[in-house]
């Protein structure tokens, strides 16, 4: 597996939806061992509403994203209702002027900064193509996330009623 997915600095001026898709397709590889971390530190807390989990990154926007995503989905989530959280970042989500400023300062255009800023169907639709290639969600989970049926099993008998 390629190591830790990162948007390098020098492909931040032209970052574009192309390119995030791209990003989303490595990530779905690349961090899936972190993914699967994740996972299994919430089903080996035995979280509860008594013992929440967080989940978060440097931005809490793409690598959170796609954790959500597969942690909902191994809970059988709707389509529709993992979506619409995903897609929630657009909604709340904000560079600081700061940041904003700093990205102008690498020659970020401000087309660039908005993808960057956001997320879209296209990117979890790019992540999920690389998903279906490696065998399927179930599949992913048990060969890259590391997770066994009895830790998705165990999964959502703590957090479904």
């Amino acid at each position: 597996m390629p190591s830790c997915s990162t948007i390098s600095t020098a492909q931040i001026p032209a970052l574009s939806c192309v390119g995030m898709q791209n990003f989303y397709r490595e990530l779905a590889c690349s961090y899936a061992s972190t993914v699967g971390a994740i996972i299994k530190g919430i089903v080996d807390s035995n979280a509860s509403s008594d013992n929440a989990s967080l989940i978060h990154c440097t931005a809490g926007k793409d690598r959170t994203g796609w954790s959500c995503y597969v942690l909902l989905t191994l809970l059988d989530v709707r389509e529709e209702e993992k979506r619409a959280d995903y897609l929630l970042t657009n909604m709340y989500f904000n560079h600081s002027p700061q940041v904003r400023a700093n990205f102008r300062k690498l020659g970020m255009t401000e087309e660039a900064i908005a993808v960057l800023s956001s997320v879209s169907d296209s990117f979890l639709d790019a992540a999920l193509e690389e998903v279906d290639r490696l065998g399927g969600v179930h599949e992913y989970a048990r060969s890259h996330l590391g997770l066994t049926d009895a830790d998705i099993q165990k999964l959502r008998a703590l957090m479904l009623e």
